[in-house]
C-alpha cells in the first residue's frame, strides 16, 4: 500500500467509526423528533375533548341559573303586578315562598334574579384558542362564582332550597347531579 491510499483508509475507517458511535444518538434525535410531533397531535386532539366536556358542563350550569332566574323573575314580577290565583298557587307550592308582605326580601330577589340575566348574558359563546393569551378581560371561574353567589341568596330571599351541585369534571347531566327543578 502507498501513503495516499494509508490515509484514505484511516479516513474512512475514522469516518466508520464515528458514524458508528453517532448511530445511536441519530436514532435518539429522530425518534424524540417524532415522538414531540405525535405528543402534540395527541395532546391537541385530548385537550379539545377535554374543553369541549368541560364547556359542556359550564353551559349547562349557566343555563340552568338562567333558566332559574327568568323564571323567577316572571312569577315575581306577575305577583308585583296583580297577584293571581295561579302565580300564589305557584308560589304556595314551590317548596313555601314567603313573601307577603316583605318587600325587601322581594327587592333582593328581584335585583340579584336581574343580576344573574346579566351574568349569563356575559358569558362567552366563543373561545379563540387561536389567538395569543394577553390579558384576559373575562374572568369565567369568577363569573360562574358571582353567578353561584346570587343564585344561592335567591333561593334564600324566596325561601327556596337550592338544588344545584357545583359542576366538577366527573358530572354529567345523564347522571342527575346537575340539575334539578324549582
Amino acid at each position: 500500500m502507498t501513503p495516499s491510499t494509508d490515509g484514505i483508509e484511516a479516513a474512512l475507517v475514522s469516518d466508520l467509526g464515528s458514524s458508528i458511535i453517532n448511530l445511536e444518538q441519530s436514532f435518539f434525535h429522530n425518534g424524540f423528533q417524532g415522538g414531540v410531533v405525535h405528543g402534540r397531535l395527541h395532546g391537541l386532539f385530548e385537550g379539545r375533548s377535554i374543553g369541549k366536556d368541560h364547556a359542556w358542563q359550564l353551559g349547562e350550569e349557566v343555563g340552568y341559573y338562567h333558566g332559574f332566574a327568568l323564571v323567577w323573575a316572571h312569577l315575581l314580577a306577575a305577583q308585583e303586578k296583580a297577584p293571581t290565583r295561579w302565580v300564589r298557587l305557584l308560589l304556595r307550592f314551590s317548596a313555601s315562598t314567603q313573601l307577603n308582605g316583605k318587600e325587601s326580601e322581594l327587592k333582593i330577589a328581584t335585583t340579584n334574579l336581574r343580576q344573574i340575566l346579566l351574568l349569563s348574558a356575559s358569558f362567552p359563546f366563543r373561545n379563540n384558542s387561536s389567538l395569543p393569551v394577553e390579558g384576559s378581560e373575562v374572568d369565567i371561574p369568577a363569573m360562574l362564582n358571582n353567578q353561584r353567589v346570587k343564585y344561592r341568596a335567591v333561593c334564600a330571599a324566596i325561601g327556596i332550597r337550592p338544588r344545584i351541585t357545583v359542576a366538577s369534571a366527573g358530572t354529567n347531566s345523564s347522571s342527575g347531579k346537575l340539575g334539578g327543578g324549582l
